[in-house]
């Protein structure tokens, strides 16, 4: 709550118990690890976990939605969450910027959420950036609708419903794009899965009316 716009928020390694939202608000705030790309220590990633704990089952847990012409970065670490029977998950979006850049996120609903401002710019105008992360047993890994986006090198990898699922849940599976002008490239998709019959659906990506979005250089494999 002290924390203001332009601030860096440094996370040691250790695990983080949450029992309520963790919301970067309007805010432009960098969230990070002691993770480096140019060293690549790994283990900063994997060793800072904030994890919710809460009782509250529909809860968007992570949320950024800084305002317009604000960047906010959050990288190098692991949000674990926890199956519910309600739509619990993260989201990122607003009028301005985000980097969600070298993040684990596991065990939520929905893994990453990720909108943006609809009332589209002439040329490209990238919003959010979402590069190099790994989403995993989540219900849904990703879903990106109404901005820009650049999604890149990023491992989507067994998500999805099984037969212990609710019924409601049988859209989830990798990715899901919507109404959205993004670039997704580089991106591995792999053994998602879906179940309850929902055979209109995909396990592996989801387009849900994407007329102008780049799907390049991808591997989609070994989803059901």
């Amino acid at each position: 709550n002290y924390a203001g716009s332009s601030d860096t928020l440094l996370i040691q390694k250790g695990t983080y118990e949450v029992e309520n939202r963790l919301s970067l608000g309007n805010k432009a705030i960098t969230l990070t690890s002691t993770y480096d790309s140019e060293v690549d220590n790994q283990d900063a990633i994997l060793e800072t976990i904030i994890a919710y704990t809460g009782s509250e089952e529909c809860i968007t847990f992570l949320s950024a939605n800084p305002h317009e012409g604000e960047l906010s970065i959050i990288n190098g670490l692991t949000f674990q969450g926890k199956l519910t029977g309600c739509q619990t998950g993260n989201s990122i979006g607003g009028d301005g910027h985000v980097m969600f850049i070298n993040n684990i996120v596991k065990g939520f609903n929905y893994g990453l959420n990720v909108w943006g401002n609809q009332d589209k710019k002439e040329g490209v105008n990238l919003q959010h950036i979402i590069e190099n992360n790994l989403f995993t047993e989540n219900m849904l890994g990703l879903s990106i609708e109404s901005a820009e986006l650049l999604v890149t090198d990023n491992l989507i990898w067994r998500n999805g419903a099984d037969e212990t699922s609710p019924s409601y849940q049988c859209s989830q599976g990798g990715l899901s794009i919507g109404n959205d002008d993004s670039f997704v490239l580089y991106n591995m998709i792999l053994e998602n899965t879906m179940y309850n019959g929902c055979d209109d659906r995909s396990p592996g990506v989801l387009f849900n009316w994407s007329p102008y979005t780049i799907f390049m250089n991808n591997v989609v494999y070994g989803n059901s």
